[in-house]
């Protein structure tokens, strides 16, 4: 699924915050037309955010998500699940 931000999703900065039921995202985005910066000073973020469908099998493969700056750059976001 890709949807504009939601207004209880909350910035995701340590995999920790992850709970059974919860919903993850991350910004879609594109490079600016320097190739040859890095992505840091040269990504245009568009506003909208893609939904992670497997949150268990992306956390085990994903090595990258215990640092902060990675966590930043893709913007991710959780949706906590709601107890009704």
């Amino acid at each position: 699924m890709i949807t504009p931000i939601l207004p209880n999703m909350i910035p995701m900065r340590d995999i920790k915050q992850i709970s059974d039921g919860d919903r993850i995202f991350y910004e879609l985005g594109h490079k600016k037309i320097t190739i040859d910066m890095s992505y840091v000073d040269n990504w245009v973020s568009v506003g909208r955010f893609k939904e992670i469908e497997n949150i268990k099998e992306f956390i085990e493969t994903d090595k990258l998500l215990t640092e902060i700056e990675y966590l930043e750059h893709h913007n991710f976001m959780l949706l906590k699940k709601t107890i009704i």
